[in-house]
Order: structure tokens, then C-alpha cells, then sequence
């Protein structure tokens, strides 16, 4: 359950300020437009990632790599904090910090899930 909750984090931490970015670098008139777009693209990119991660760990095994997972897992770690690094310049002087709300959404769901057994009585 802890990896669920973990990856759950790491995944709204890095989708939060890509769609920040979105709604900072479209004009408000085709925003919409914006948001389908980067929803298209996003969808298509999850959707053949792991058949080229599948194929590049193929070519690395026959190219004679022994450990090809640590490669893959190395560069999604890296792709990560890169765009960490990168999205935290968005600045968006409105909306609450990504740090904070991460901070916020980690409370709140410890405090989601020790009350589900808190007794009835």
C-alpha cells in the first residue's frame, strides 16, 4: 500500500506544475484548445513508452549490457528530476506552492486513512 501512496505523490508532484505550465503558456482565448492538446500528447507518450522502454531493453541485452534495468530506471530517475528542476521555475504567483500542496495532500491522506478505523460507537 505504501508504494501505491508513493508513486501516487510522485506523480501528482510532477503533473501538477506540468498542467501549471499549460495554463501559464496558453492564451487565455484558446486554453481549452491548450488542455486537449497536452492531454492528446500526454496520452500518446504513456501509451508507447513501454513499447520503446521494451524494445531499448531488448537492443541492450543483445548489445551485451548485463544489468539493462539499471539503465532504465537510472534514466526515469533522471528524466524525473529534470523536469522537477525544470517545472519548478513556473512561477504562478496565485496558486499555492507545489512543495505546499504536496505537503497538504501527504497530511490529509494520513488523516483520510486513520479515520476510516476510527469506531463508530
Amino acid at each position: 500500500m505504501l508504494i501505491y501512496f508513493v508513486t501516487g505523490v510522485i506523480g501528482a508532484s510532477n503533473y501538477i506544475p506540468l498542467t501549471r505550465l499549460i495554463l501559464v503558456s496558453c492564451p487565455s482565448e484558446i486554453l481549452t484548445i491548450g488542455m486537449t492538446v497536452h492531454q492528446t500528447v500526454i496520452s500518446l507518450c504513456a501509451g508507447l513508452s513501454p513499447i520503446i522502454w521494451g524494445v531499448m531493453l531488448q537492443l541492450l541485452r543483445e548489445g551485451g549490457v548485463e544489468h539493462p534495468f539499471r539503465i532504465f530506471f537510472s534514466t526515469m530517475l533522471l528524466l524525473c528530476a529534470c523536469s522537477q528542476i525544470m517545472l519548478s521555475f513556473v512561477n504562478e504567483p496565485k496558486a499555492m506552492g507545489t512543495k505546499d500542496f504536496v505537503g497538504k495532500l501527504i497530511k490529509s491522506t494520513q488523516v483520510r486513512f486513520f479515520s476510516v478505523f476510527r469506531s463508530n460507537d
